[in-house]
């Protein structure tokens, strides 16, 4: 026998998955070899976690892992899944995510905002603390954002409501009727009395657009 040939007798005996590569597979086929193969077991999650990551009942799992099942290659995929792969994999946001494509819009990439960044923006104890580049954060998110974009700033980059409601409660923006209208409702809050030292409009020190002079000077280096 030859070397080649023992070699692959070796790996014909090494998994029952080895004869997908022999036939006409499907991505599905390939994906679960390569998982199988390469990831191997010590990196495998048990029923229970797999319920928890993607919310899969058990009673499902055990149906799908029963041999001659039509999702019994997407369960031997998703078992042979490391559970902190997967879970950063889901969390992780996209750069095609609604609120990213809202603050990042007309900016040069270059200049477009992270993940970090729009965490720290909303981690500040008071939105006269953040700097020009997280006013616009903070303008932008409560300017073209609905309330249902909430959850999603919660969830998504993992920061408070409490400390959400702590940066608007003192932003110029809500000077305006449409800001004012969705957001003091949705956070409970009373309308806040006529002061011109928060008014955008009559306040010379908010006067100037932070968005546009941000913007002019990242389309500048482009």
């Amino acid at each position: 026998m030859s070397k080649d040939t023992g070699m692959k007798a070796k790996r014909n005996t090494s998994t029952p998955l080895f004869d997908i590569k022999n036939r006409t597979s499907t991505y599905l086929d390939k994906i679960t070899y390569i998982v199988y193969n390469v990831i191997k077991k010590d990196a495998s999650m048990t029923k229970n976690e797999i319920t928890e990551v993607f919310d899969i009942p058990l009673s499902t799992l055990y149906d799908w892992e029963k041999e001659g099942h039509s999702k019994n290659k997407l369960y031997k995929l998703l078992s042979h899944l490391n559970k902190k792969v997967a879970q950063s994999t889901i969390d992780k946001p996209e750069e095609t995510h609604r609120i990213f494509h809202i603050l990042n819009k007309n900016i040069a990439k270059e200049y477009k905002y992270t993940k970090e960044e729009i965490q720290k923006a909303f981690s500040k104890k008071a939105s006269s603390l953040a700097t020009q580049r997280e006013k616009i954060i903070y303008s932008r998110f409560f300017k073209e954002c609905d309330v249902e974009d909430l959850l999603s700033l919660e969830k998504t980059f993992q920061v408070s409501k409490r400390d959400i409601k702590r940066i608007y409660k003192d932003l110029p923006e809500r000077a305006f009727p449409g800001v004012a209208k969705v957001w003091d409702k949705r956070f409970r809050m009373p309308p806040r009395v006529n002061d011109t030292s928060h008014n955008p409009i009559s306040n010379k020190a908010h006067a100037a657009d932070f968005t546009q002079i941000f913007l002019a000077k990242s389309l500048s280096h482009v």
